[in-house]
């Protein structure tokens, strides 16, 4: 009898094995409240943050603020900002898709130095801004 006494029950082993495993309610509930939340980390550029904007289409000024999104995540001083030059190159053929490149020189005010922005716009981004094809034959 004493020999049993010793030994680890057999159930026992295994619940606490079980229990390791699986994370607690407590921690569950958490994560999964972090992951319903919105993130408000994300920055918003209005259009009165760029001076000049007026003067790009819409397919550019979308391209441009996601640019300006990212440098903004990387550095919080940035902007407002000036449009000082705005270059648009010929059409280039990149895999299936036309592609028109796109350089945007501005003066970064928060930062007090000039910044370069390129991008591509595509071929049916164009066609859609101009109304010739329906943004759902994409």
């Amino acid at each position: 009898m004493e020999a049993k006494l010793n030994q680890p029950k057999a159930n026992q082993h295994k619940v606490s094995q079980h229990k390791v495993n699986q994370p607690e309610a407590d921690q569950h509930k958490v994560s999964q409240h972090k992951v319903n939340q919105p993130e408000t980390s994300q920055p918003e550029i209005r259009e009165y943050e760029v001076k000049g904007m007026k003067e790009l289409s819409q397919m550019e000024k979308k391209h441009l603020v996601k640019q300006l999104v990212r440098d903004r995540i990387e550095n919080p001083e940035s902007g407002p900002w000036e449009i000082t030059d705005v270059r648009r190159g010929d059409w280039e053929a990149i895999g299936d898709a036309l592609i028109q490149p796109v350089e945007i020189d501005l003066n970064d005010k928060g930062k007090d130095a000039p910044v370069r922005v390129w991008f591509d716009i595509t071929q049916v981004e164009r066609q859609i801004e101009a109304g010739t094809i329906e943004s759902s034959q994409r």
